[in-house]
């Protein structure tokens, strides 16, 4: 795949058809110099680019935005960025993707168990550092979609609980400054 891509010209590329499975061979190789010099994507169509953060975004829900699952979390989130962040994603996918990300970010309500004697809030100690970057490179454009999450079901119910809604509360802050 990657001497094809090396020899390719640009309106090659633009005809050239994106799969999950070609830019998973990107993602498997994120220091090789296609990922990082070509930086192909744009020149793929929006369709193609849609289909592309479509399947990750099925990823991520298959893996599930739970604390539990924060050892799959960082690996899953740290492509966004080889692929150009937020910034890169079509609008209709960024929605959900962000939605995952808020759900993932904010966590849940702690207090039980052993260790939730100290901690209020359980949320994946992985996902939180790279979500907060993502979301503060790309806050201009993300800034309405997690501002519309405050009228989504999942998130309301999420920030009942006040040290959750804190959380919640520390996105808004982080994407509005």
């Amino acid at each position: 795949m990657c001497k094809r891509l090396i020899s390719c010209s640009v309106n090659d590329l633009r005809n050239w058809r994106l799969t999950p499975d070609c830019c998973l061979g990107l993602a498997l190789f994120p220091r090789h110099p296609v990922a990082h010099a070509a930086v192909i994507l744009p020149y793929f169509r929006k369709a193609q680019r849609t289909a592309f953060f479509r399947s990750q975004l099925e990823k991520l829900e298959k893996i599930g935005h739970s604390w539990r699952a924060n050892a799959s979390h960082g690996p899953a989130l740290r492509l966004f960025p080889e692929f150009g962040g937020l910034a890169a994603v079509p609008a209709d996918v960024r929605v959900e993707i962000v939605r995952w990300m808020t759900l993932c970010y904010i966590g849940e309500e702690g207090g039980y168990g052993t260790m939730g004697r100290h901690r209020k809030v359980f949320y994946s100690n992985s996902a939180a550092p790279l979500i907060e970057q993502l979301f503060k490179d790309a806050r201009e454009i993300i800034r309405d979609d997690v501002s519309g999450l405050q009228k989504d079901r999942s998130v309301k119910r999420a920030c009942a609980d006040e040290y959750v809604a804190r959380r919640f509360q520390d996105l808004l802050d982080l994407v509005d400054a």
